[in-house]
């Protein structure tokens, strides 16, 4: 297995994120956590006002690309089309912005050659689950189904039919506010050393592999990982977004510093479980999740099992990933969706001892 993490951080990833909080005005507090390797409240604050002195939030293109889009109220997702551009294919970054604006142009292209279609949207980016079968599908057509607002899908459809000219002026956007905020985070990257340090164990163990599969919910069929990349995320640092590259048998985490390598029993709900426990509210949530219970399935299968819009199924689909009651599982090379038994055990445990959970 060959390993590589880095607690160098993927100025690409964190500049978005940077720029969508300022843009939305969102608190400084919410882009950290408590935790040795998260940055201070006060250090997320002074990069916020360093880092973006000389952008304007009522620039129509800062609110073209970071303005906050809302995917759902219950439980609350948002993105915006940087994110959906930036975080499009997940992979290290190649150390410039420039860098990594080209690889995710070579990327888009290899996403066309092989006619891969988005099937669902998270807070992040698209979500490609299965390949072409060969006949054309208009990209407004697979956008269509997402089950967006029709202002949104039409912004989508723009960026990603030019996506070299997309990727060219979020580029130009980026480049400044990366180049100050690269010199800020340098102190709490050199903090991070000993946690890159620790994942890289990880990962090198002979057990890690049944443990990484817990982790990411994730369980393979066919061939095993070869590779596995981590680079340590600081700002959302319990985010953990990341892509399989099943051609190369290769997984890319960006992994949050507040994300610690070992998981301890708490007694104290997650906030995953809270999250469950909403999305479980909904008759044809919990239909999805019986269908998925015995089978792997795709969000198109699922879709016309049970006659359900395509774009409801993909929204419902990246919430409960999102809320660990999904794993992903690979079959013939492409991925597929099926119900987190282990999850649904936890959740029934821990409703049965409530009392010991301190929820005051």
């Amino acid at each position: 297995m060959d390993v590589f993490v880095t607690a160098q951080p993927h100025m690409l990833y964190e500049t978005v994120e940077l720029l969508y909080a300022y843009v939305n005005g969102i608190p400084a507090r919410t882009l950290t956590q408590n935790g040795p390797y998260c940055l201070p409240v006060d250090a997320v604050q002074n990069m916020l006002d360093l880092a973006c002195a000389d952008v304007s939030r009522e620039d129509p293109a800062m609110q073209y690309y970071f303005g906050k889009y809302l995917l759902s109220q219950e439980p609350e997702r948002a993105t915006c089309i940087a994110r959906n551009l930036a975080y499009n294919i997940m992979d290290v970054s190649t150390g410039t912005i420039a860098g990594d604006c080209e690889q995710l142009r070579r990327s888009r292209q290899r996403q066309l050659r092989n006619q891969e279609r988005c099937t669902a949207i998270d807070e992040y980016r698209l979500l490609y689950m299965e390949s072409g079968d060969g006949g054309f599908v208009p990209l407004a057509q697979d956008i269509a189904r997402l089950g967006l607002g029709p202002e949104y899908s039409q912004m989508l459809l723009e960026q990603f039919s030019g996506f070299d000219q997309a990727i060219a002026r979020l580029e130009t956007l980026l480049t400044p506010v990366a180049a100050k905020l690269q010199a800020l985070l340098q102190p709490w990257v050199l903090q991070a050393q000993p946690l890159a340090a620790a994942w890289q164990d990880y990962y090198q163990k002979p057990d890690f592999a049944e443990k990484w599969k817990k982790r990411v919910r994730y369980s393979e069929e066919a061939r095993p990982l070869k590779a596995v990349r981590v680079q340590l995320r600081y700002l959302h640092p319990k985010a953990g977004p990341g892509s399989l590259y099943e051609w190369e048998q290769a997984a890319f985490f960006h992994t949050g510093v507040a994300v610690s390598v070992e998981r301890r029993e708490t007694e104290s709900f997650e906030s995953w479980e809270f999250q469950a426990l909403r999305l479980l509210g909904s008759e044809a949530r919990m239909r999805m999740l019986r269908a998925m219970l015995d089978k792997p399935m795709s969000a198109r299968g699922l879709s016309q099992m049970l006659d359900l819009h395509l774009g409801v199924v993909g929204r419902d689909i990246g919430n409960l990933f999102n809320a660990k009651l999904l794993t992903i599982e690979v079959v013939d090379g492409h991925g597929r969706y099926r119900t987190n038994r282990e999850s649904l055990a936890i959740l029934a445990k821990h409703l049965n001892q409530l009392e010991k959970f301190d929820l005051f």
